[in-house]
């Protein structure tokens, strides 16, 4: 996460091409200005997060919902779906996918999956919860 506190537009390398790969068609030097100010935000309002630990067929935990939440409301975290990933990474980027949810009001527009994420606009991209989770999880791996 320090390197989405103190990056740029060009330095380092990894933050520079998950920057493109996730937010391809916006101004990078004003967008890591932007992401190093939003990540500070995060890292300071996701510490009192509170998790729901819920079963598959309640609320939104449906076959293929790993987690869930609305703006301000406490993360659902899918049983067992959520706990059935293997590689804790992606059980990270997750989270943050749904931290975007809770305090940034983002949406979900297209996951990183789909062929059509790399077609959203620069709008829908900075409101898109899965640009800002797979930021995160490019920058960290």
């Amino acid at each position: 996460m320090d390197k989405l506190y103190n990056c740029d537009s060009s330095a380092p390398l990894d933050v520079k091409l998950a920057l493109e790969a996730n937010f391809g068609g916006v101004n990078k030097e004003i967008l890591a200005d932007f992401l190093s100010w939003l990540m500070k935000y995060m890292k300071f309002s996701s510490a009192d997060c509170n998790y729901i630990n819920q079963p598959e067929g309640q609320g939104n935990c449906v076959t293929l919902t790993n987690a869930w939440t609305f703006p301000l409301f406490d993360v659902r975290v899918c049983d067992p779906n959520y706990w059935n990933i293997q590689e804790p990474e992606e059980r990270s980027r997750i989270l943050i996918h749904e931290w975007f949810h809770k305090y940034y009001i983002s949406q979900d527009w297209e996951y990183n999956h789909s062929d059509k994420y790399k077609d959203l606009s620069t709008l829908k991209q900075l409101i898109n919860a899965d640009s800002f989770a797979t930021l995160v999880y490019d920058i960290c791996k």
